[in-house]
């Protein structure tokens, strides 16, 4: 029998389906009715795509229905709304009783769970030297050399000096990989490449690529694990003599005719090693080895690591079964091999693999993808036995050689006092469960002692406002929350216990948290990055004041100036041209025009604010420059930009003409462009453009490949290859 028909056969009253699939038409589950719906992965409720589906499958049941959400990332990262509250508000909750967390059975977020010792606490490697690679290094030196006060651009410049001589010493991607896994592990890892809703793939600049292109960058990854594991294990057994010869090289020492030799019969290796490899890259110029193409050292590297690496892929284009025996296989894989899979936009969620050892983040995150980021720091987490001590060699690891940790906002969408409730609440249930007895902090019984440690650490917390001094200038929801922490903690009385100390053996050391620690703590060396970065920018703030006001003067001073971008002149702060500066930060003097006058000036001299890019002033603009050249036939290859946004007219209305013309009902300059370029002949429903293409099928039998179709519809001038792979 399948899998499937296990399920059916052992939960005969049981539905499984997807939320992408809700949205095929006349879905029977939609229709059906439940005595019990669960929302798996909660969050993912909320998207556009779906949600009157779900809205749909709600409205059909009846009054007895109940429902349950779960997720371990509540909020969305794309505008931090909270899918739980909103469901809530969907079954009838009031705006009290959700402030009041009625709504939910359980609430406890990934990162507490970790410091409450409830699941794995992962060990993060950080890569400094990504700091170099990444460009993020050149940046900061940048922006010291535009503080304007040389006193304080010499004190910056001494500071990034010595990061940088830090930085010169850390290690390399190939060593911290191989210092980092051990050999029979397996280990997920993240590739840079996302996937939209309609199966596109999106690089990291946003650029749109091909499967195959996809299906390409996996191979390029494929190969950079196994050069990475081939410089570390080639490195590491070769070091003294790499060593001595780099050394003669650096220090102008003429090489033996056995170095010679040596290097010579080694020859190839060499040319596999990563270009990270300082050694490598120094024997590489002096000999001057030509370097062997991609798809040779891709073939020889895939050869030398056959014995000690193995690779897995999953992408969305392989399709499921593909991935699916990738997979198994990953899980099965009992080699004593490094086990490698690796993703593109996939297992970020609802997947728990068998086995995994850890994860290496290529893939970077923005500053506000703290829920992303949760999730696939999930894939390495899993629940602790609460009788079983663990060693440090049991811990899953995270490898970030993207600087995640520094560059992921973790503060985003926090609520600090309802964790420590929910906390509190199921110290509280134990208790009541063991006759009211406070939990041993040094008991025998993990679990028991871990309660001890959050109770120490709540009354250590909260303490200070039993008397109420300090809720004062807080705001109503925090002080409300404090004083329901305080009655609850009086319930065990709480406040007027006194606990021993934690007494740790060295086993326990993996669940010994603070709960107030920050378990993504970051390196010496990169807090000093950020630490000189803040300073840095601070210092640009009151640099870029004194260059606003320099410009407001220059500008009284020389009235009817209509280009900004031809001004020449130079500025007295920073040396630079006015024009240049105004050109690099019109959006920057835009958004501080509302609080800075010298930039309210600057903004109303050249009319940027009128011009703060409303959808309606860009049309304005667009249809005066229509009026102005009835000749444009073409609008895709109008190359004139736009006062308002600075961008080509042409590529705003490839990128906006359905928008346009949905808005041609209600916006009269909407309508002229639609007319001046005939669109609304081809304002066409859906339905139209599926009839279209019926007929076009219905005439070109035979077809069996549809992305090749190059005939374009008269619906929206669009290939109907392109619009089927798109829409398929």
């Amino acid at each position: 029998k399948s899998l499937d028909d296990i399920v059916k056969e052992v939960f005969p009253n049981l539905k499984l389906t997807t939320y992408q699939s809700l949205l095929s038409e006349n879905n029977e589950f939609i229709n059906d009715k439940y005595d019990f719906v669960v929302f798996d992965e909660m969050h993912r409720t909320g998207a556009t795509i779906w949600n009157d589906k779900i809205n749909s499958l709600i409205n059909n049941q009846d009054n007895k229905t109940k429902y349950l959400g779960i997720t371990a990332t509540p909020q969305r990262d794309v505008d931090l709304v909270n899918m739980a509250d909103e469901l809530a508000k969907k079954f009838g909750y009031s705006d009290e009783e959700i402030k009041n967390n009625n709504h939910l059975a359980y609430n406890l977020d990934l990162i507490d769970a970790i410091k409450a010792g409830y699941v794995m606490n992962p060990k993060i490697v950080q890569c400094e030297y990504n700091l170099i690679n990444d460009g993020s290094l050149e940046r900061l030196l940048e922006k010291v050399n535009e503080i304007t006060d040389a006193d304080k651009r010499n004190y910056y410049l001494n500071k990034f000096e010595t990061l940088r001589r830090n930085l010169n010493d850390a290690s390399g991607i190939s060593d911290i990989i191989g210092n980092n896994i051990k050999e029979g592990e397996r280990y997920i890892v993240f590739l840079p490449i996302s996937r939209k809703d309609n199966g596109t793939y999106e690089d990291i600049d946003g650029n749109i690529i091909s499967n195959s292109k996809a299906e390409h960058i996996i191979k390029i990854y494929q190969n950079m694990m196994n050069q990475y594991m081939f410089t570390y294990k080639y490195a590491k057994e070769n070091k003294e003599i790499l060593n001595s010869i780099y050394y003669k090289i650096t220090n102008n020492i003429y090489l033996s005719n056995e170095d010679l030799l040596w290097i010579n019969k080694e020859k190839e290796n060499i040319l596999l090693l990563s270009k990270e490899n300082d050694i490598a890259d120094t024997i590489i110029k002096y000999m001057r080895f030509i370097k062997l193409d991609e798809t040779k050292k891709g073939a020889l590297l895939s050869q030398k690591t056959k014995d000690y690496v193995e690779n897995y892929s999953m992408l969305g284009s392989y399709g499921s079964k593909h991935n699916d025996r990738e997979l198994m296989a990953f899980e099965k894989d009992d080699s004593n091999k490094y086990k490698f899979m690796l993703v593109m936009n996939k297992l970020n969620e609802g997947a728990h693999i068998k086995g995994v050892n850890g994860l290496i983040w290529f893939r970077a995150l923005d500053e506000n993808s703290k829920i992303l980021f949760l999730q696939q720091f999930g894939r390495i987490i899993f629940g602790l036995d609460p009788n079983k001590d663990y060693d440090e060699d049991e811990r899953t690891i995270a490898i970030d050689l993207v600087n995640n940790v520094l560059k992921v906002n973790m503060q985003k969408g926090e609520k600090k006092y309802q964790d420590d409730l929910e906390l509190l609440k199921n110290v509280v249930e134990w208790c009541k469960i063991h006759n009211n007895l406070l939990p041993n902090i040094n008991s025998k019984d993990k679990l028991e002692s871990r309660y001890a440690s959050i109770l120490k650490m709540i009354q250590e917390k909260y303490s200070k406002y039993i008397n109420n001094e300090e809720l004062t200038d807080l705001p109503t929801d925090e002080k409300n929350r404090i004083l329901t922490i305080l009655e609850l903690g009086s319930v065990i009385d709480l406040w007027n216990t006194i606990f021993d100390e934690k007494i740790t053996s060295q086993k326990d050391n993996l669940k010994d948290i603070k709960l107030d620690d920050n378990i993504f703590e970051l390196t010496s060396v990169l807090k000093d990055f950020v630490e000189i970065d803040k300073e840095v920018n601070e210092e640009l703030k009151n640099t870029f004041e004194d260059i606003l006001k320099e410009i407001r003067k220059y500008l009284e001073e020389h009235s009817g100036i209509t280009s900004y971008a031809k001004i020449e002149d130079r500025m007295q702060t920073t040396g630079g041209k006015i024009g240049g500066y105004l050109q690099n930060y019109k959006k920057e003097i835009i958004e501080k025009s509302y609080e800075n006058s010298d930039a309210e000036y600057i903004c109303d001299y050249f009319g940027w604010l009128e011009k703060k890019a409303t959808v309606e002033n860009i049309l304005k603009e667009i249809r005066k420059y229509l009026e102005e050249h009835p000749e444009e036939t073409n609008y895709q290859k109008i190359s004139d930009k736009m006062q308002t946004t600075g961008g080509k007219i042409g590529n705003y209305l490839s990128k906006n003409k359905e928008a346009i013309i949905e808005k041609s009902d209600e916006n009269s300059d909407a309508q002229y462009i639609c007319d001046y370029f005939s669109w609304l002949e081809k304002k066409a429903t859906k339905e139209d453009k599926l009839k279209e293409i019926r007929e076009y099928l219905e005439e070109h039998l035979g077809i069996t490949n549809f992305k090749k179709i190059s005939d374009r519809m008269q619906t929206t001038g669009g290939k109907i290859g392109g619009y089927l792979n798109h829409y398929k």
